[in-house]
């Protein structure tokens, strides 16, 4: 191919293709200089192919040019139309969504382990845990050191109820990349969801050291800090969060929520008598997407304290959420009439005007 880049790009005619080598060439140097985890992988081909496809068009160019019969070149133009269009069929039905792309890697390479756990991965998705497991069992046979497949069979075997063999699979995919935090944010995740809020923070704040940039691990951290009212590690973690990224959403509202939290000490429970322990319990439930719950505590919170604007405001929250605009504008106005300054109920009540004013 270099000796055609030399030839082609000796006359004027055909350095057209010569251009089109030479792009395939350089578009291909990034990938190729740097050490990757997959040797080969189909989208390092999609920009170097854009240079190889104009160079092999303009070659056979002047073969086409030399037939003289118009129908026959007409035919010809068809034939190549009519076979693009087929491959391109064949290509979108390949494509058409998650499922069928992995289903067609599994069939045309049966050995190909990651395939074959993205094809189990797409069963787990739709809630088919069972065939999930058999197709990452066939992954993990092929290749029983890949760390990701670990992962994904640890998430299998939790959903399965299978606790002891999701557990060895997370620490499996921990021991194999030590360095890594995704293992660690799910395998902390799952530790949450048992209860197990010790073990999950351990892990979580081995993630953020790893990966200071996985905020998935930092928001998860951030809830629990909340939850045990570990205001100075919450603080600490806040700070950091911004200091990475200024629009994480999820540190901006827990540095907004600083002043209204219930003064008790790292990991004391919190009553559900204090106006402020119940604000603080309808913010998380609200961030964690149980609006109805949230709209509920905020209510009991009201009731012991018919004045408090930022219980409004969390409800006002939640019915935004819920796309209830009427109730949402109805709470943030409230808000706004108890605490006239109250910015976050400003921009509650506004996005919930301009949603109810663009549905109409």
């Amino acid at each position: 191919m270099l000796a055609a880049v030399f030839y082609t790009s000796r006359r004027r005619e055909t350095r057209p293709v010569a251009f089109g080598l030479i792009w395939f060439f350089l578009a291909l140097l990034p990938t190729s200089l740097m050490p990757l985890a997959e040797v080969t992988n189909d989208h390092r081909m999609f920009f170097p192919f854009v240079g190889l496809a104009l160079a092999v068009a303009q070659a056979f160019l002047p073969v086409f040019l030399l037939v003289k019969n118009l129908p026959l070149k007409t035919a010809l133009i068809v034939v190549v139309l009519a076979a693009e269009a087929v491959g391109t069929h064949a290509r979108n039905q390949v494509w058409r969504t998650e499922e069928s792309l992995w289903q067609d890697v599994a069939a045309k390479s049966p050995r190909n382990a990651r395939g074959l756990m993205n094809y189990g991965i797409t069963f787990a998705n739709r809630g088919d845990h069972l065939t999930a497991l058999s197709y990452m069992e066939r992954a993990l046979a092929l290749m029983p050191d890949y760390s990701f497949l670990e992962m994904n069979l640890g998430i299998t075997c939790g959903n399965l109820g299978r606790d002891a063999e999701a557990e060895r699979h997370y620490n499996r995919a921990i021991a194999l990349a030590p360095g890594l935090a995704e293992p660690r944010f799910t395998f902390a995740t799952w530790l949450r969801s048992k209860g197990r809020t010790a073990e999950a923070q351990t892990q979580l704040e081995a993630a953020v050291r790893l990966n200071p940039l996985s905020f998935p691990a930092r928001n998860l951290l951030m809830e629990i800090y909340s939850q045990q009212g570990n205001w100075q590690a919450l603080d600490g973690l806040i700070e950091d969060s911004l200091r990475l990224s200024h629009n994480d959403e999820l540190a901006r509202r827990y540095l907004a929520e600083r002043a209204y939290r219930p003064p008790n000490p790292a990991g004391a429970p919190q009553s559900l008598g204090d106006p402020q322990a119940l604000l603080h319990q309808s913010a998380g439930e609200c961030r964690a997407g149980k609006y109805e719950e949230c709209i509920a505590t905020a209510r009991k919170a009201l009731a012991l304290q018919p004045d408090y604007a930022e219980a409004y405001n969390n409800i006002a929250a939640a019915y935004l959420a819920l796309h209830r605009w009427d109730e949402a504008i109805q709470a943030a106005t409230q808000a706004l009439r108890l605490k006239p300054d109250f910015e976050m109920a400003q921009k509650v009540l506004q996005r919930a005007r301009a949603r109810k004013q663009a549905e109409r």
